[in-house]
C-alpha cells in the first residue's frame, strides 16, 4: 500500500465531512479536485483530467481550475445539481509546521446561490417549497437571481406538475411526513426534506411577518392561503 501524503490525508479528512459535495480544495492559485470529484468535475466542466501521486497502488485522478475563475465553474456544477464545498487555506504557507491549514468556508447548493456573481445573468434560479395533499397544494418559490417571491395554492395535481415544470426549481423543500418526498413524479427534482415544524402554519405566519416587517399578510394577497403560507414559511425557516 502506498504511503499517503500529508496533503492527501488532509484532503480525505475534509472530504469525509462533505461526502455528497464536490470539494474545491485550495492549493495556491488553484482549486484542485481529486478522486471521483475530479472525474465528475472534469466531465461536467470539460476540463482536463490528470493525476497526482498514488493511493492504494493506483494513480489519484485530479483536475483543477484557477481560483479567480471559480464562480462560473461553481455555477455550472450547481446547475447540474451538485453541491460544492469551498475549502480555503486559512494560514499562510510556511507560517507553521507541516501541511497548510485548510477549512471549508462555504457550502454552495442549488438553492443557496445568492451572490450575483454566481449566476448567469440571463437565467432564473428558483428555490421552491411544496406542501399539502391531493385536494390542495401550497407552493412558494423565490427567484434567487432577482429576489422575486411568489406564493400560490393549486387545487389540481396536473396544474401542480405543470407549474413545477415551468419554474423547474433547483431545490424543492418538502415536509418530512413522506407523502411528497416519495412521489414518483417529483423524483426528477432535488428534494430537500425539512422537519414538519418548518411547515407549521402559525410559525410560518410569524416568520413571514417578521421577514416582511408587517403585522398582517392581508396586503400580500395570501391571507386566505393556509397551504401557501405553510410553503412560504418553509422558505424562510
Amino acid at each position: 500500500m502506498s504511503k499517503i501524503t500529508p496533503m492527501l490525508k488532509q484532503y480525505m479528512g475534509i472530504k469525509s465531512q462533505y461526502p455528497d459535495a464536490i470539494l474545491f480544495f485550495r492549493m495556491g492559485d488553484f482549486y484542485e479536485m481529486f478522486f471521483e470529484d475530479a472525474r465528475t468535475a472534469s466531465r461536467i466542466l470539460g476540463i482536463t483530467l490528470t493525476s497526482r501521486g498514488t493511493y492504494n497502488g493506483e494513480k489519484v485522478p485530479m483536475c483543477g481550475i484557477p481560483h479567480h475563475a471559480s464562480r462560473s465553474y461553481v455555477a455550472r456544477l450547481v446547475a447540474s445539481g451538485w453541491k460544492v464545498a469551498i475549502c480555503e487555506q486559512v494560514e499562510e504557507p510556511g507560517s507553521g509546521k507541516g501541511v497548510v491549514k485548510r477549512e471549508v468556508i462555504r457550502l454552495v447548493t442549488p438553492g443557496s446561490i445568492v451572490d450575483e456573481g454566481d449566476l448567469d445573468e440571463k437565467s432564473n434560479l428558483y428555490m421552491a417549497a411544496l406542501c399539502g395533499g391531493d385536494e390542495r397544494y401550497g407552493l412558494a418559490h423565490v427567484d434567487l437571481s432577482t429576489g422575486e417571491f411568489r406564493v400560490t395554492e393549486i387545487c389540481s395535481h396536473g396544474e401542480l406538475i405543470d407549474e413545477l415544470r415551468r419554474i423547474n426549481p433547483a431545490e424543492l423543500l418538502v415536509p418530512d411526513d413522506g407523502g411528497l418526498s416519495e412521489r414518483e413524479e417529483l423524483s426528477g427534482y432535488r428534494i430537500e426534506i425539512l422537519p414538519g415544524e418548518g411547515f407549521e402554519r402559525s410559525g410560518a405566519e410569524r416568520l413571514l411577518k417578521e421577514q416582511l416587517g408587517v403585522r398582517s399578510l392581508a396586503g400580500f394577497g395570501c391571507q386566505d392561503m393556509p397551504e401557501g403560507i405553510r410553503a412560504a414559511g418553509a422558505l424562510v425557516y
